[in-house]
């Protein structure tokens, strides 16, 4: 694969607009993190997957309870889909997000 422009091998490129921050990352890195719920301070699990809905032109993190390796499982529950705009910040280590528990009593 050829680097883009601007870009060396083995370096990862900044971003050009200094308003936008940070630095590219691939999936693999962000599979790596694990994701924290600020609303109840929960570790959600680790990115295993990334969901495109074309209509809305919306984009999810899809986390796993489990890590993100399917049969390696060791946590319960099903995969969380997380809204893009909920991700507040991604870290070294981790991913911090706002998604408010479900209530199951009141059906949010």
């Amino acid at each position: 694969m050829k680097p883009e422009a601007g870009m060396k091998e083995g370096k990862r490129m900044k971003r050009g607009n200094g308003d936008v921050g940070g630095e590219r990352m691939t999936f693999s890195e962000l599979r790596e993190k694990d994701v924290i719920n600020l609303c109840d301070g929960r570790r959600l699990g680790r990115p295993s997957d990334l969901g495109m809905n074309e209509n809305a032109c919306a984009v999810c993190l899809v986390v796993s309870p489990c890590g993100g390796i399917k049969g390696l499982c060791r946590g319960r529950g099903e995969e969380v889909e997380i809204p893009w705009n909920r991700i507040r910040r991604i870290g070294d280590d981790v991913i911090l997000v706002e998604y408010p528990p479900y209530d199951s009593e009141n059906g949010r």
